[in-house]
């Protein structure tokens, strides 16, 4: 959704009351636990190494747990304090001027065993993207702690079909900015 004009607390809040209740768009949840492409969506990845050893591991795990990545990327996650759990519904909220974009996803599914830990997200009615989107921490056995972030997508809404160079640049900068926003807080220490 978006607006010209950051959108009020109230505003917030009932879109997050109408998302509690939704399906989502997307009509492929759980593709994102493969690589394979779904027909008519693009798909994405982004990877990096964000740490090494199994301490940055944890700190990486811990981060995702708080949203770590979305909030170091200028994305506000509301409620703050939702945990990763499936079933999980939050707004996301950037402001990508002129607009201020109100983005409600669902966890659609946890991933978490001894070398990796994430999650994925589904879009909901009013998100601009019909998708879903993965954020997987993992420890290669020589060490390195590699976050990916992956996506199946496309345009939902129509001003993000109408500004498709636009967004699909927006897009990518965020994803970027995920990678590098749970590499700093895994390099300031945080476990």
């Amino acid at each position: 959704m978006f607006f010209l004009r950051r959108p009020s607390p109230d505003v917030v809040s009932r879109t997050l009351a109408d998302a509690r209740s939704a399906s989502p768009t997307f009509p492929h949840v759980g593709a994102t636990r493969s690589a394979n492409r779904v027909d008519g969506f693009r798909f994405d990845t982004y990877s990096a190494v964000v740490g090494h050893g199994r301490a940055a591991f944890h700190a990486a795990c811990d981060g995702l747990r708080v949203w770590a990545a979305h909030v170091g990327a200028g994305v506000a996650i509301t409620p703050p304090t939702e945990p990763v759990t499936e079933g999980a519904t939050v707004i996301a909220s950037t402001h990508v001027p002129p607009f201020h974009v109100l983005i409600p996803c669902r966890v659609v599914y946890v991933v978490d065993d001894e070398d990796q830990f994430g999650f994925a997200y589904a879009t909901l009615p009013g998100h601009p993207e019909c998708g879903e989107e993965r954020f997987v921490v993992r420890i290669a056995s020589e060490g390195s702690v590699v976050f990916t972030v992956s996506a199946h997508s496309r345009h939902a809404e129509l001003l993000a079909r109408l500004g498709a160079p636009v967004s699909r640049f927006v897009q990518r900068r965020t994803n970027n900015a995920y990678v590098e926003a749970l590499a700093s807080f895994v390099e300031r220490g945080h476990h």
